[in-house]
This record gives C-alpha cells, sequence and structure tokens, in this order.
C-alpha cells in the first residue's frame, strides 16, 4: 500500500484524505486478509496513518508487526528474542485534588523513541487537562528490540493507561495522544482499539516548528472520524 503525496504538508486536510485513501486501498485486498493464516505487515509513514493502519486491521485474526530497523544489517528482522525494555505510566497531576465528573477529555504522551517535555503540549492544549505519560525505561530509536517488547508495551499501553483513564476519568469522551515511538508500535495500537468500548482517540502528529498539530482521531465503528 502506497502512501501518496508524502511530501505535501501534513495538515488535518492532509490526513483526512490519506485515511480515505488507506481505507479503499484496505479494502482491496480485504479477501487476501481473509484467505491468509498469518498477515505479516511491514510499514512506515507517518504516526497517526500506521495507527489508523492498525486501526482497519484490527479484526483480522493473525498479524504479526513487525520494526524497521535503521542498520543495514539488522533490517526488518528483530534484534533480540527477549524483552529488552520496560514501560511505565505516570501522572503529571494531582489526582485527589481533581474532579473527575468536570473532565471531558485528557491528555497521553507516549515517549518511547525521545522525551516528550509536557510543556509542549501545554504549549497547545489547557493546564487544567489532566496529562498522563507513557514513557519506556530506555529511550531511543531503538527503544524496540523484540516482539515481546511490542507486546508489553501494549500491555501497559492498555492496562495501566487506557483503562486507568476510563477509571481515574469515567466522563473522559476524548483521550489526545501525542507519540514519539518506533513505527510499530502506532499500528498495535491501532490494533488495540475496542470499538464499542473505547472512547475517541485524537492522535497528534509533530509538524517542525509548528510543534504538535491534530492529525486524526478514531471513534467507534466511524472509520472516517
Amino acid at each position: 500500500i502506497e502512501n501518496d503525496n508524502q511530501h505535501v504538508i501534513q495538515d488535518e486536510q492532509y490526513f483526512q484524505t490519506q485515511m480515505k485513501a488507506l481505507k479503499r486501498k484496505k479494502d482491496r485486498i480485504t479477501s487476501s486478509l481473509e484467505e491468509a493464516e498469518v498477515v505479516s505487515v511491514f510499514a512506515i509513514g507517518p504516526q497517526p496513518l500506521l495507527m489508523y493502519l492498525g486501526y482497519l486491521l484490527n479484526d483480522e485474526t493473525d498479524i504479526r508487526v513487525f520494526q524497521k530497523f535503521r542498520s543495514e544489517e539488522s533490517g526488518w528482522s528483530w534484534l533480540a528474542e527477549q524483552q529488552t525494555n520496560a514501560f511505565l505510566v505516570e501522572r503529571l497531576f494531582d489526582h485527589a485534588g481533581t474532579n473527575s465528573a468536570e473532565i471531558s477529555e485528557v491528555n497521553l504522551i507516549i515517549s518511547i523513541s525521545a522525551e516528550i517535555a509536557a510543556t509542549r503540549i501545554h504549549a497547545i492544549k489547557s493546564d487544567d487537562i489532566p496529562t498522563y505519560v507513557l514513557r519506556s525505561t530506555y529511550q531511543g530509536l531503538d527503544a524496540i528490540k523484540s516482539e515481546q517488547d511490542v507486546n508489553d508495551f501494549i500491555s501497559i499501553f492498555r492496562r495501566e493507561a487506557i483503562e486507568q483513564i476510563r477509571q481515574d476519568f469515567p466522563q473522559a469522551a476524548i483521550i489526545n495522544m501525542f507519540p514519539a515511538m518506533p513505527v510499530s508500535l502506532p499500528i498495535r495500537m491501532g490494533m488495540n482499539y475496542l470499538k464499542n468500548v473505547d472512547v475517541e482517540w485524537r492522535m497528534y502528529n509533530h509538524r517542525g516548528e509548528d510543534g504538535f498539530v491534530c492529525a486524526l482521531s478514531i471513534k467507534g465503528g466511524n472509520e472516517n472520524e
């Protein structure tokens, strides 16, 4: 699946256009995906679109997502068989002093390939919005070296971020996501979206001097939101 117009400014209109194109292209190969015993995914692209790709694929049965490594020797081959990293979630707000009934949205910073300072998020989103950070013990472009790393990230993402947010703020309808992570992770995040359970996920994209801008969102069964 080719991502057309790669050099166009990646504003919200760009992502809306690319979402529709990506869905059309995925629909063309649906029969092949359904017939395959295993679907292996090798993907490079803007992180919001990778998450949307995972969202489109999350009804398939057996999908293996691979990570592209920068060294020519490794390519798409995993660098390790065992888990090499650890992940944790931190609250950047006073949980006891926050009225959960008044919270309609929260922020989730995902700092895996690099640390994202909360001040960069608060420059575009109010300081009053509760902010969580999911980060790895080791951060870098090679923070994900094995399939076990990906699996553990998704487990922490679901249990200690998404489900914890639901528990802390049951009225929240939007989770704003600000990512810095290797390409295998946003795909698996999109695959992990529960269409009849999860609230709206809004994915922000870092665009040079403009900082983070809203790229796209996924919500329920509506694949074009």
